[in-house]
């Protein structure tokens, strides 16, 4: 192959030896005169001429031209006069780049970017890379995400994305979702209360959470009558029942429901009347004083409805849970029975209400027969 680096003019049959040189673009080396920098200097030079670079990664940072001879390049730093970072950092690895006529090389050389600081290389060589003269076709419109600053042959329909710059978190308050560029100015919402008045104000909030709350006054016990359940800050009006009755004015009592059962000595709730401090010592499986004993603390309450309650009553009342002795009959109520003790030869029906003497004994507790023995 006559294009093969190593074309051979007596050959005629090809070994697949062919060897071309390879194609690359060629180096970039403008850079931004910062104003502050580092020195490179190679007082044997590099042994050949050409343009020699200094770069952080892809972007130049200084350059020289070589004759062969010593060599001094002013490696450019970051400056803190503008946003862009246009220099080496503090630590940042400087490589070298020469390119000439003949092509691009390149070396083992390297170094740590220092300000003011001054890099001494003795023996400064370089390796053939490829040629630098391939077109590179790409966007060469810097309005566009998709420029090239490498591109040597524009093309149009590479260029998809216009800039536009603006904050493209979607998270933050500022989101513009037009924007294809971040350009840092993006802002966030700090949640918290942001009404002064509330016990929670947060100075530094920015967006209301909901989260405020209030002083509620009012009466914070739930045992009083007027316990606001919305208040939480007691003012001292709670308003409480008189013993013996409910918030309504009723009068309230108390029932044990103890239903028979008993604790493990064979006391039901009316002994623990007697003896409260017994509450919550002896209970066992089917008695629990503390729940079954009004004593206590347990029973079920309940209103007291007084009226009359014997059904056979005139004025019998189905609500009245407590008798109030004030019954009214259509016939005089006693007992009528005469051998009873307390017989009422006025009665005109039998209340159930008969006593009778004991046996041996009359009505007054006297021996029917021989003498008492006390």
């Amino acid at each position: 192959d006559v294009n093969a680096d190593n074309y051979n003019a007596d050959a005629n049959v090809d070994d697949g030896s062919c060897e071309f040189e390879v194609p690359c673009p060629a180096v970039d080396f403008d850079f931004v005169n910062t104003g502050v920098n580092m020195t490179l200097f190679a007082p044997n030079g590099a042994g050949l001429s050409g343009t020699i670079g200094a770069f952080v990664g892809d972007m130049c940072i200084g350059s020289s031209e070589s004759d062969g001879g010593p060599i001094q390049i002013a490696v450019m730093g970051d400056d803190t006069d503008s946003p862009e970072v246009d220099g080496a950092m503090a630590g940042d690895l400087v490589t070298l780049v020469l390119q000439n006529s003949d092509g691009v090389y390149v070396t083992e050389t390297s170094f740590e970017y220092s300000l003011n600081g001054i890099e001494i290389v003795e023996n400064l060589s370089f390796e053939y890379l490829c040629n630098g003269t391939e077109d590179v076709v790409g966007c060469m419109d810097g309005h566009y995400l998709e420029y090239n600053p490498n591109a040597t042959v524009n093309d149009y329909d590479l260029c998809l994305t216009y800039i536009v710059y603006g904050c493209t978190d979607s998270a933050a308050a500022n989101f513009n979702d037009i924007a294809t560029s971040d350009d840092g100015s993006c802002t966030y919402d700090v949640l918290g209360c942001t009404d002064a008045s509330a016990n929670n104000f947060n100075a530094d909030a920015t967006a209301d959470d909901g989260s405020c709350t209030y002083d509620v006054p009012g009466c914070t016990d739930a045992s009083a009558c007027n316990y606001s359940a919305d208040a939480n800050v007691d003012d001292g009006s709670c308003e409480y029942a008189a013993a013996g009755f409910d918030c309504a004015g009723n009068e309230i009592a108390c029932a044990d429901t103890d239903n028979g059962a008993t604790d493990p000595y064979g006391d039901g709730c009316a002994a623990y009347n007697n003896f409260p401090s017994w509450c919550g010592n002896y209970n066992d499986e089917d008695f629990i004083s503390e729940e079954m004993c009004c004593v206590c603390g347990g029973g079920d309450s309940y209103i007291v409805v007084y009226g009359c309650t014997d059904e056979s009553a005139e004025n019998y009342n189905v609500d009245a849970n407590t008798d109030d002795g004030l019954c009214e009959y259509a016939l005089v109520q006693g007992c009528t029975d005469a051998t009873a003790c307390n017989y009422d030869a006025a009665a005109e029906e039998d209340n159930g209400s008969c006593t009778y003497a004991a046996e041996g004994l009359d009505c007054d507790g006297n021996c029917l027969v021989g003498v008492a023995v006390t």
